[in-house]
């Protein structure tokens, strides 16, 4: 039953491909477990970088949020002001209409001109701070 295609099986040749085998699969293990802490290391830095930048979005939108709502502040303040100058009350305010509409934008952006919130010096307000 001596096969002439089929080299015979002796320790020597048995150890050394169990020997390759085994060094094949510690080498594919390592490749795989070096590939799958890169991932995760890519993972965690991508992670970082996307909350640095959500902060820094969530601050400018507060920033600006917070600037939107000061100028609604001093816009109420003015026309409350306006209405107690010419005498309008919230009854008679349709009769004063035609009078607000008649008062020229220079007339109600001159206040703001300039305007510079103390907190926000390092900001550009119209141009003037």
């Amino acid at each position: 039953m001596n096969n002439k295609w089929l080299p015979a099986l002796n320790l020597r040749l048995l150890i050394v491909s169990f020997a390759l085998l085994i060094t094949l699969i510690t080498l594919c293990n390592s490749f795989y477990s070096a590939y799958r802490v890169q991932r995760q290391v890519l993972i965690d830095h991508a992670l970082e970088q996307n909350q640095a930048y959500a902060e820094r979005v969530a601050s400018s939108i507060e920033r600006y949020l917070n600037v939107a709502q000061e100028r609604l502040a001093y816009g109420a303040r003015f026309w409350a002001t306006i209405f107690i100058i010419r005498g309008c009350s919230m009854a008679s305010r349709s009769a004063c209409n035609s009078r607000i509409l008649t008062l020229t934008p220079s007339v109600w952006l001159a206040p703001m001109v300039g305007y510079c919130h103390p907190s926000r010096r390092s900001m550009i307000w119209w141009g003037r701070c």
